[in-house]
């Protein structure tokens, strides 16, 4: 009889700000991950750890954890602490195309720069997929494409790995995560999201898990029957017969006990075979059986076994219209104006747009987008979104300003009038000004 072989993926879910403010998370966020580099340097059975295919998490850590900046490359070179390759986890439908491809382009870059990319197209919890994505990951070479919402019925006919084709053409492999990226988080526990809530005595409220101070022993036989029940759930919806085992959840630490665990259930069945590894390694085992796999076109839009959530599409609407003039502002003024001004022999303010660019791309990640967090959650994301706006509103200014300063006229006195056309195709559209008249 041939063992199902399980890959336990040991990660956390992070939500950089939702029901706590990002300040917030990050405090609890230095105790994950301190808790991670411990284990990945001094536990030799503890060989990998996922940060939900996110860059941004460690620029949020380092910032406060500045001295842990070389054992960081250290981990992520050796393939042990995988980051990439987004930026943040980012909604789809709220966001402009560009906008995913900057969200991929920076989430490279800095993960690169950190010594390895994750060349896996992980979103666990977007509220669904735009037909176009494995366009855009095909350009990033990026095969695979992980997730968790948005199915409907047609996947009632479906196993949960397929290949996800885009109108172009572009295909990846693709795996439904049918019991969620949590399935297996925190085995052998009762409640892992045991906390204690708090209020300061200026009236501030708050939580704190029990599980980021201490861990408690599992049940061997519970984080037993808990796998096998997942196992004979997923395994008859699969090709690969392969099942991944999600060792974690939202804003959880890392289960120190997880190769124990492991240890001991292959020791209680002979059906089942556990490891510790990675959605790499997962991945191969789908390119194996690409030529067995169905193909899905069209939006994932549904909701069959997850909730997608559309009401957030029109949730504090005032956030959408300040991400959408932002996204304009950026991308249709302040870069082709600051491109043009290079051209013409101008410094490219290229810091000054990444800044502007990750401020957005943190504010289009998908529980600040959606609008579903707390208020003080999206104060802080309208502080951002006026960031991004004095930004490039200084930049496309400063720009115009210097091209125009290299156009040159054949006559002296006349009043000179300037147009930009932030569209690529031309356009003979009347014009409104307001004109100086020289007196």
């Amino acid at each position: 009889m041939n063992k199902t072989i399980c890959i336990v993926v040991s990660h956390t879910h992070w939500d950089r700000e939702w029901y706590l403010t990002f300040q917030e998370y990050r405090l609890r966020l230095l105790k994950v991950m301190d808790k991670v580099v411990n284990l990945l340097l001094h536990n030799p059975r503890f060989k990998y750890f996922l940060l939900d295919g996110q860059s941004s998490i460690i620029e949020d850590y380092l910032e406060l954890r500045p001295d842990r900046e070389s054992v960081i490359k250290s981990l992520v070179s050796k393939g042990k602490l995988l980051i990439g390759p987004w930026y943040t986890q980012p909604d789809e439908a709220l966001v402009s195309p560009e906008s995913i491809i900057r969200n991929l382009l920076i989430g490279h870059r800095i993960a690169k720069s950190y010594g390895r990319i994750m060349k896996v197209g992980y979103l666990p919890d977007t509220f669904g997929h735009t037909t176009q994505l494995p366009q855009i990951l095909r350009g990033f070479n990026i095969d695979s494409f992980i997730f968790m919402r948005g199915t409907g019925d047609e996947f009632d006919k479906m196993k949960v790995e397929f290949i996800y084709e885009a109108p172009d053409g572009s295909r990846v492999l693709a795996c439904y995560l049918v019991r969620g990226y949590c399935n297996a988080n925190m085995l052998g526990l009762d409640n892992p999201y045991k906390g204690k809530a708090w209020r300061s005595p200026d009236g501030w409220r708050t939580v704190f898990l029990d599980i980021y101070y201490r861990e408690q022993q599992p049940d061997m036989e519970k984080a037993y029957r808990r796998v096998k029940e997942i196992v004979e759930f997923i395994r008859p919806k699969t090709v690969t017969g392969v099942i991944l085992l999600m060792n974690g959840c939202d804003h959880q630490p890392p289960q120190e006990y997880i190769y124990s665990i492991i240890k001991f259930i292959n020791s209680r069945t002979r059906e089942l075979y556990l490891y510790h590894g990675t959605l790499e390694e997962y991945v191969e085992y789908l390119r194996r059986s690409k030529e067995r796999l169905k193909i899905f076109r069209g939006e994932l839009r549904g909701a069959k076994r997850q909730p997608i959530l559309a009401g957030v599409l029109s949730s504090r609407i005032y956030l959408k219209q300040l991400n959408y003039r932002s996204q304009i502002l950026l991308e249709n003024y302040a870069e082709p104006l600051s491109t043009i001004s290079y051209i013409l022999g101008f410094e490219y303010p290229y810091l000054e747009l990444l800044r502007a660019w990750k401020d957005l791309l943190r504010n289009q990640a998908h529980d600040s987008i959606y609008g579903s967090s707390t208020d003080q959650v999206h104060l802080e994301n309208e502080a951002r979104f006026q960031n991004i706006i004095e930004i490039g509103s200084n930049i496309a200014y400063e720009s115009a300003l210097k091209i125009c300063e290299k156009v040159k006229y054949d006559e002296e006195g006349i009043l000179k009038v300037w147009i930009f056309n932030p569209l690529n195709w031309r356009r003979t559209d009347y014009v409104r000004a307001i004109l100086p008249i020289p007196s």
